[in-house]
């Protein structure tokens, strides 16, 4: 794990630390220098996320099939995050987690829907790394995977309106998602 430019970057989820949640693999030290300490506590208190398969024995197929039936339905299946989550622990993907796309995780939103955010993002990297066997962070495949999630969830969650997702969504309609995803890592602000 190394911690450069605002961005904390890691290969692994640690499934062992608890069986009720997900957390990450030696994080609290460097979490504190990119912010993010505070925005997993939510995610590792959230017990919505039973431990539901040996995740140090997850294959990539199971990690798709487990991203697969969550992307239908983020919400109602986010049981299936800790298969697919727990399979970047084998160092099989990479992703980045740069503060300023996860920008939900230090707002006072419900931890539901961080969670639920948080787990489209990475799953989405995850899905472009696996299926596309593109090389490394893939932030425009998450963030799409999280615009999508997002849109599901202002259903169940009538008063949810973000910004930013607005703003990607719109993006994502023009085909200016990757640019905007660019934008928004390098912190500029939409106009």
């Amino acid at each position: 794990m190394k911690v450069a430019n605002g961005d904390l970057s890691f290969n692994a989820l640690n499934p062992e630390h608890t069986r009720a949640a997900i957390t990450v693999n030696h994080f609290h030290a460097h979490a504190k220098q990119a912010g993010l300490a505070l925005c997993l506590l939510s995610l590792i208190t959230f017990k919505a996320w039973p431990q539901t398969a040996d995740t140090a024995r997850t294959t990539a197929a199971e990690a798709l099939a487990a991203y697969a039936r969550f992307a239908l339905a983020p919400e109602q299946n986010l049981k299936e995050a800790p298969i697919f989550l727990g399979y970047m622990q084998s160092g099989a993907v990479h992703a980045v987690l740069n503060a300023n796309l996860l920008f939900w995780m230090y707002r006072p939103f419900p931890p539901d829907v961080q969670a639920v955010l948080y787990a489209a993002y990475m799953g989405g990297n995850l899905h472009s790394q696996l299926e596309t066997h593109k090389q490394g962070d893939d932030p425009a495949a998450g963030m799409s995977a999280a615009i999508d999630a997002y849109a599901g969830l202002k259903e169940t969650h009538a008063d949810l309106k973000i910004a930013e997702f607005e703003q990607l969504l719109e993006a994502q309609r023009a085909g200016n998602l990757a640019s905007a995803v660019d934008a928004l890592a390098s912190g500029v602000k939409a106009p």
